[in-house]
């Protein structure tokens, strides 16, 4: 059995980590129909274009994106718990002459070591 490492708050993983991480990313959920004609989350960020999901809920969504930024910037599955997001609502936007498709902001904020 593996054993998973807690991160410990060390100055090697502030600083080749966490120095990675932007403070916020803009993420754009849209609203899409798979081959059978049910609905799906497409999750995906105009400013980094490896950040990409999908999911059936808003709440699926919102966990999915958070895996993929921390995928998208090698974030270890030590350090993940030491990183905290925040949806952060920007003024209500349509974008892509569509009225599915949601914007919002991804704050990113490391976690004081406890």
């Amino acid at each position: 059995m593996s054993e998973v490492v807690v991160y410990t708050g060390s100055a090697f993983v502030i600083r080749e980590v966490f120095s990675r991480l932007p403070s916020s990313i803009p993420i754009e959920f849209s609203l899409e129909f798979n081959d059978k004609g049910k609905t799906f989350i497409a999750i995906s960020s105009p400013d980094y274009p490896g950040i990409i999901s999908e999911a059936r809920t808003m709440e699926e969504a919102y966990e999915n994106v958070h895996d993929a930024i921390l995928t998208y910037f090698e974030v270890p599955r030590a350090c993940a718990n030491a990183v905290r997001f925040k949806v952060v609502n920007d003024p209500a936007k349509k974008m892509k002459e569509s009225n599915n498709i949601l914007l919002r902001r991804i704050e990113i904020k490391r976690m004081a070591h406890a």
